[in-house]
């Protein structure tokens, strides 16, 4: 499996902004998926990615970026486990379907040991997830 057929990347603005951060951020540490190259995810420990998908939430957003993203971006941690950021998940066209994208992405990173992180969609997704 590709799964770098499954994610969107990261903004290019998004991605220059690796250079701005302080070497003990993390920020600086994670790999992201950007517009030059998808990350090795598989000598990571940690896999970040997110699902904008907000079918039966309130929390609907038009945002091009994602807060809680920087937030964790700006973080410090010395010894930081290996992290990549897979971008956004390219959902499909029915809910279905993409419930089943998010489970092959976990199963993927899982069956490497790699724990998923998911930031964003409505609560429905936790189906998808367990």
């Amino acid at each position: 499996m590709d799964l770098k057929d499954f994610f969107i990347p990261l903004s290019e603005d998004y991605c220059q902004d690796h250079n701005s951060w302080q070497t003990t951020q993390l920020g600086f540490q994670i790999k992201s998926n950007n517009l030059n190259t998808f990350p090795e995810y598989k000598f990571c420990e940690l896999a970040i990615f997110n699902v904008r998908e907000f079918n039966g939430s309130e929390n609907l957003t038009t945002e091009k970026e994602c807060k809680v993203r920087h937030a964790l971006y700006s973080l410090h941690f010395e010894n930081a486990p290996r992290i990549c950021d897979l971008g956004y998940l390219n959902l499909l066209n029915n809910r279905k379907d993409s419930f089943k994208r998010i489970e092959e992405a976990c199963v993927e990173l899982l069956q490497n040991g790699i724990i998923p992180i998911i930031i964003g969609g409505g609560l429905d997704i936790s189906y998808a997830l367990y």
